[in-house]
């Protein structure tokens, strides 16, 4: 079960970053988070700077910041998307939508489905590490949430 697990999140994860670069007037999925089970803490990586990432490490076979997102991916899986209207959406509520849609012949649109009202938003209350790329190293800010911050629970 754990290799179909890995393989359907392979698959979403691959739709999830080629359908977020869609253009659209609602909210733009931002970033990608993942969870460190063993500590609690989030890392937040950048969707624009991931994509560029993946690009140069599928042409040279080596890229930091690709290969940080992509060593956590495996070991804990996506946990959530959030959006430029700061809101986080639970992945397993997306992959959920995702596997509903194409089963009903709809189109998925990640950025549709998180600025939908009736998407539950996730609440995330651990600390949140933003990883970037400085110098051609990978580093990590801590993340202030803002008291004002709009957050979607499916809890």
């Amino acid at each position: 079960m754990k290799k179909y697990n890995k393989g359907i999140t392979a698959l979403i994860l691959g739709v999830c970053l080629s359908l977020g670069g869609v253009i659209t007037a609602f909210a733009a999925t931002d970033a990608y988070l993942i969870k460190d089970t063993s500590t609690g803490i989030v890392y937040e990586y950048n969707k624009t700077v991931l994509n560029n990432s993946l690009v140069n490490y599928t042409m040279t076979g080596s890229d930091p910041y690709y290969q940080e997102f992509d060593g956590k991916r495996v070991k804990y899986s996506i946990y959530a998307f959030h959006s430029d209207k700061n809101k986080y959406v639970d992945f397993k509520i997306a992959s959920n939508a995702l596997i509903d849609y194409t089963l009903t012949g709809k189109n998925f649109d990640l950025d549709t489905f998180m600025d939908l009202s009736t998407t539950p938003t996730l609440t995330i209350t651990s600390s949140i590490k933003s990883v970037n790329l400085t110098n051609g190293q990978v580093t990590y800010v801590d993340k202030q949430l803002s008291d004002t911050l709009e957050v979607i629970s499916i809890e």
